[in-house]
């Protein structure tokens, strides 16, 4: 696994390959991926087939009820000849796009557990029900965090999910999406 500095002299490489992404993905389009420091390994579900979003509809779809993130599996940085037992941790941000506009609706506690360099931790799904327009469409970005020695968080990734289900009550059947609507009526 290499380490955040060791990525740097792809920077450039790298930025040039985001803004051509960008341009071609056209307005309302994000890279999913940042990082702030020097971060451990982490996974977090968000493809086609493990989406990382289920957006839950009442019966006739006319009301989005709720909202589960998929927790991320995080490692903790590899520091030492032994294993690297420390704090590790994550919370969400739902959003919602209105227009041209973005608006944070919630925020997330943060949820912290123990992590080891060997054996990746995964954290538990979230379910939330904030208060959603039937008119916003949401999306959710993922924070995943990892503390220095002195416990405090030095180094974090943000993740927006991209990969969205969507969902009605008492119904199995699944619909994938890139966001949630408020309503689909």
């Amino acid at each position: 696994m290499s380490s955040f500095r060791n990525r740097r002299s792809l920077v450039p490489i790298s930025l040039v390959m985001a803004v051509t992404m960008l341009v071609a993905a056209g307005p309302g389009s994000a890279l999913a991926d940042t990082s702030h420091g020097n971060i451990g390994a982490y996974s977090v579900h968000d493809t086609p087939t493990d989406p990382g979003l289920l957006c839950t509809y009442n019966a006739d779809m006319s009301a989005i009820q709720s909202l589960t993130v998929r927790g991320p599996i995080i490692w903790n940085r590899d520091t030492t000849p032994e294993v690297d037992l420390r704090g590790v941790g994550w919370r969400f941000i739902v959003n919602m796009k209105l227009g041209s506009r973005v608006h944070k609706v919630y925020t997330s506690p943060w949820a912290f557990t123990n992590g080891s360099d060997q054996y990746g931790v995964q954290l538990p799904d979230v379910t939330v029900s904030p208060a959603l327009k039937p008119t916003g469409h949401y999306f959710v970005v993922v924070k995943v965090f990892w503390v220095d020695r002195d416990g405090y968080p030095n180094a974090f990734a943000k993740h927006r999910i991209l990969n969205n289900v969507r969902n009605t009550v008492g119904n199995a059947t699944r619909v994938a999406t890139p966001l949630c609507d408020g309503s689909y009526n």
